[in-house]
């Protein structure tokens, strides 16, 4: 866990959970995460996260800035370079977290194809019943007991074939989820379409803010792309470009040591007056003001610890 000189904590969580039981450069396995840090957090996930709430609860902004409340039969999945914040979390919470790197997940084989739709993405929550909720629980349980013994070459394959099992079953109770909500022929060009756009986001975002540059990545019109990703998402690649650039923001002001003119630079601004602009269109309140109340919610924190 890196802490930088103003005392806020930017991690990934993979990286936050080294002192729990189970921890491999490619993989950790862990139970009862309910104060994974004590001072506000902004997570990056490098990893593909797995997280299984078993009492409690908590709640999370995602990317988009939204809400998302994590309750007993949840399971949430989150994909790697996701942005997200622990907004609020109840003290009886417990989960299960489990955290793959790219590449342990490269060597899972899927049944059926590996694909998650728009709405996923904004809001990456999968609600259990019945026979599915005891079969994830059972599942994790399985993973954590075999995490307790002492290590060896053959728990690590158990555990791989266990993963390789679980998201088969995951995947399953995704899509059986998805299509109760939602027809499976609607998810056609305008779905694949944003999945396309929000991947070169995460490619380029930082450089590149003109929605013409993901248009023309794309082989399409800016009127075309508008139209699909407002169809999917309900949202306009904007907002979606501009949400991504806000949440790295936020990140890098955490970080002291950087002038807001230095972060209006890294981001490709074209003055620090243009960044400060975008910032508080999108937040009502000055970078400067941003990295001050942060500060301040620390010291508070802090001073009643």
């Amino acid at each position: 866990m890196k802490k930088n000189p103003g005392n806020l904590t930017i991690l990934s969580l993979h990286d936050s959970l080294q002192d729990r039981l189970y921890y491999k450069a490619d993989l950790s396995i862990s139970l009862d995460v309910r104060h994974p840090h004590s001072e506000p957090a902004v997570f990056m996930t490098k990893e593909y996260v797995l997280i299984l709430c078993l009492k409690g609860s908590a709640s999370f902004v995602f990317n988009m800035g939204k809400k998302v409340v994590l309750h007993e039969k949840c399971l949430i999945f989150l994909m790697p370079n996701t942005f997200w914040e622990l907004a609020d979390i109840t003290p009886d919470a417990e989960f299960y977290v489990c955290c793959l790197s790219q590449n342990f997940f490269s060597q899972l084989h899927f049944h059926t194809r590996f694909h998650f739709n728009a709405k996923h993405i904004e809001t990456p929550v999968l609600r259990l019943t019945g026979n599915n909720l005891q079969t994830c629980k059972q599942y994790f349980a399985l993973m954590y007991s075999l995490a307790s013994v002492p290590p060896s070459q053959l728990q690590d394959h158990i555990i791989l074939d266990l993963l390789q099992s679980f998201f088969n079953y995951f995947t399953n109770c995704y899509k059986t989820q998805t299509s109760a909500t939602k027809p499976q022929s609607s998810f056609k060009r305008s779905d694949q379409l944003f999945s396309d756009f929000y991947k070169l986001t995460k490619q380029y975002a930082l450089q590149e803010h003109s929605i013409r540059f993901y248009a023309q990545k794309m082989g399409i019109t800016e009127h075309n792309l508008s139209n699909a990703v407002k169809r999917a998402t309900q949202k306009t690649p904007k907002e979606w470009l501009d949400m991504r650039i806000l949440h790295r923001s936020k990140i890098l002001l955490m970080d002291v040591s950087k002038s807001v003119s230095q972060i209006s630079e890294e981001l490709h601004f074209a003055t620090p007056s243009h960044f400060g602009f975008f910032f508080k269109k999108n937040t009502g309140i000055t970078p400067k003001q941003f990295r001050k109340n942060m500060f301040a919610e620390t010291s508070s924190i802090e001073t009643h610890e």
